[in-house]
């Protein structure tokens, strides 16, 4: 009985791993389809090996929950 169980068990788990192992080649496939598309929209690999410098801008908001806004008391 316990050999059965444990046969089972191991059945189980090694399908599992392969949805697993499939679900993960998937995912890289995706990113690497997401990453070409992003490097073609800004002219390929060329354009963007000959650049010295990227600047990205961007705007970031930093909420504080629970925290004071001064380092030292009499804290808010």
């Amino acid at each position: 009985m316990k050999l059965r169980l444990l046969v089972i068990c191991l059945f189980l788990s090694t399908g599992q791993l392969a949805q697993a192992a499939n679900l993960t080649q998937e995912n890289v496939s995706k990113a690497r389809a997401i990453i070409k598309e992003v490097v073609d929209a800004y002219g390929g690999e060329k354009v963007l090996s000959s650049m010295n410098t990227i600047v990205i801008e961007h705007k970031t908001i930093n909420i504080a929950t629970g925290q004071s806004r001064k380092p030292e008391p009499p804290w808010d």
